[in-house]
């Protein structure tokens, strides 16, 4: 039974014997480490110091790129595929800083400053849908831009067959002849298909593939990137596709053209007698343009609708006020009254709520193009954010390309030209060192003569590397109690020391310990 209770605290005492020889070799490794790593840093303090920064900037940036393409395939799997749903959402509403515009009755909006070319309302503006009439919009452009408006067009069976009921025509016949100025009044003011496709097949040379190819090809030359015409008339048709957004630049291309401004400003006009019929006299059918008047919006000049049961209601209307033009575009709105009342709020919101301000150059300079920004009303042209681009011009002058950005959003641009600013010396001129001529003539009585010293020669500057080799490499202090300081090498040595010292005593201890436990 004894001998049983003594091999019991024979073996507490081993094992607590083997935990403090466990704990001592843990704090001697430690010690032994730290000495190491301090002594590693005495002798190459500097280097050290160098590649623990290069490694944890490295460690660091590592981090911050996996962080960041995490985050980024994270957006990438969650991004939503392009939109192609039509949203009640106006998506200018959405940018920050970006004036609020009300909610529209039509699903596609666009709302276009022609001075600015800045878009203001957004509302599923590059969304494709039927343009409806809107088309010939087109037809009448391409047709200024290839055709003659004094040739004489002659009906043919192509256009006659759209001289039908229920569709909008001028009741043509075979044979009827035409200026191709009197067709394009015929399009613009009564909607006229018939006349639309017989000036196809005469523009397009005998083809109405060929213009409508033509319409095609001058969308895509003006930057639209949804439209697709396959007729003229805006008839229903399979793949006969555009935007509010296209329809805005197609109006604004047009507008350039003084013809064009003019027909589509035009409230009646008369076609001559035929052979067949007597005058026509037309009234435009834009709705705004009706007498009595049921509908008005202040500025606007002209403009058309369409129809089809595909489309609905459209509208494209041109509006100015005070030299300030825009044009709204709305697109399929089952209600007449509310798409105008969306083409009403729309101008009111893009002159009450912005302001057309100019750009004043320095004295001195001239502005040679632009100068027009576009602000919110209580904002001023330095509010905006912007770019510059600098060329110089043949004259000798500098052209300085500024754009100004809104909520990120062009609102303007304006180019000046300023005389180039003269550069800045890039080298110091050395001194001029002026040498005193000594006189051949004798000295005047009662004088010395002095004989002329050679000056001291100016010493050679110094190189970049030879004055930074001679500067005192930094030496780093650690400042202990009672006002002692000394090198940190040092210090680390001495600490290294210390705890050498420090864990033989500890070792010495236990040993008396252990052997006192023994007996």
């Amino acid at each position: 039974m004894i001998s049983g209770r003594r091999d019991i605290l024979m073996l507490k005492r081993m094992n607590r014997k083997q935990l403090i020889v466990k704990y001592i070799c843990v704090f001697m490794c430690l010690v032994l480490t730290a000495a190491g790593s301090a002594a590693v840093f005495a002798e190459e303090e500097g280097a050290e110091e160098a590649a623990l920064e290069a490694a944890v900037g490295e460690a660091v940036a590592e981090v911050v790129a996996a962080v960041e393409g995490a985050e980024g395939t994270a957006e990438a799997e969650s991004a939503p595929a392009p939109e192609t749903v039509v949203s009640s959402v106006i998506r200018t509403n959405e940018l920050e800083g970006w004036p609020d515009a009300a909610d529209k009755a039509s699903d596609y909006l666009c709302l276009l400053d022609t001075t600015t070319d800045t878009v203001l309302i957004d509302k599923n503006m590059d969304l494709q849908t039927s343009p409806a009439s809107l088309t010939k919009l087109m037809t009448i452009l391409v047709a200024l831009e290839n055709g003659n408006l004094d040739d004489k067009v002659t009906m043919t069976q192509t256009g006659v067959d759209y001289a039908v009921a229920g569709s909008a025509n001028l009741y043509t016949v075979v044979g009827e002849e035409f200026t191709l100025r009197d067709m394009l009044y015929g399009i613009m003011l009564a909607s006229a298909n018939d006349m639309a496709e017989q000036v196809a097949e005469y523009v397009g040379g005998g083809s109405v593939d060929n213009f409508v190819a033509m319409m095609n090809e001058k969308a895509e030359a003006l930057g639209c990137t949804g439209t697709h015409f396959v007729n003229a008339t805006g008839m229903p048709a399979d793949g006969q596709l555009s935007t509010a957004h296209d329809m805005a630049i197609i109006c604004e291309e047009a507008l350039k053209n003084p013809t064009f401004k003019e027909i589509a400003s035009a409230k009646t006009y008369t076609i001559p007698a035929t052979t067949t019929y007597a005058p026509r006299e037309l009234t435009n059918n834009f709705p705004l343009f009706a007498d009595p008047a049921t509908y008005k919006i202040k500025g606007v000049y002209g403009g058309k609708t369409g129809y089809t049961d595909a489309a609905q209601n459209c509208l494209a209307a041109f509006c100015d006020r005070s030299g300030r033009g825009q044009i709204c575009i709305a697109l399929h709105c089952n209600d007449l009254a509310a798409m105008i009342d969306d083409a009403d709020k729309a101008f009111q919101y893009g002159y009450y709520k912005w302001k057309l301000r100019q750009v004043t150059p320095p004295e001195g300079q001239e502005l040679a193009a632009g100068g027009s920004v576009l602000t919110p009303k209580k904002k001023e042209i330095e509010d905006c954010t912007t770019t510059e681009t600098v060329s110089d011009e043949a004259d000798g002058r500098e052209r300085v390309d500024t754009v100004y950005y809104w909520s990120g959003v062009p609102v303007g641009t304006s180019s000046i030209l300023r005389v180039k600013p003269t550069p800045e010396p890039t080298s110091v001129p050395e001194p001029v060192v002026q040498e005193t001529a000594v006189s051949a003539a004798a000295p005047a009585a009662g004088t010395e003569s002095m004989t002329a010293l050679p000056a001291a020669a100016t010493p050679e500057p110094q190189t970049s590397e030879k004055i930074q080799a001679a500067e005192p490499k930094a030496v780093l202090m650690v400042t202990l109690p009672f006002g002692i300081s000394m090198n940190r090498s040092s210090f680390i040595a001495i600490a290294v020391l210390s705890l050498l010292i420090l864990l033989g005593i500890i070792l010495i201890l236990l040993t008396a310990v252990f052997r006192k436990h023994n007996e």
